[in-house]
């Protein structure tokens, strides 16, 4: 949460000082308030798997809790993630492009390639490092609370 913090009054800065549009600073600054709203939620969906209160509750009720987990995430990466990236990577280039003066094809590639490749890289580590483990993570449980079921 600390660090969705930082990276927010990071990136409103560089914005401020690089003098994009104002428009895309408000778009920034919403979305990423929704995202600091996301990791909030998601902070306290890991905590509350932490806790002993999910571990001495009834299957029926860590079952519908971990399927809110699950639709959380699924739900966070189609509605905000994905969508705020490629609209912020493209309207970012843009301005960019618009500021600068780029006129030749050489100019657009020194811009937008480096803008796909952290693009890229991010969101193959973001699917490594925190979603695919969460999502296997809630799935083993699951697993083993069907398991439990049938016993």
């Amino acid at each position: 949460v600390v660090v969705c913090l930082v990276g927010w009054v990071f990136v409103a800065l560089a914005i401020y000082f690089m003098k994009l549009s104002v428009p895309f600073q408000i778009f920034t600054d919403v979305a990423m308030g929704v995202n600091f709203y996301c990791s909030l939620k998601y902070k306290l969906h890991v905590n509350d798997f932490r806790t002993d209160r999910l571990a001495n509750s009834d299957l029926v009720q860590t079952t519908q809790e971990l399927l809110k987990y699950k639709r959380f995430n699924q739900n966070y990466l189609k509605y905000v993630a994905i969508p705020f990236v490629v609209v912020f990577v493209s309207w970012y280039s843009y301005d960019i492009l618009v500021q600068t003066g780029a006129t030749t094809l050489r100019d657009y590639i020194i811009i937008i390639v480096p803008l796909l490749v952290g693009a890229c890289v991010g969101g193959i580590f973001g699917y490594t490092k925190f979603y695919h483990p969460a999502v296997r993570q809630a799935d083993d449980m699951l697993r083993q609370i069907e398991e439990l079921q049938a016993l």
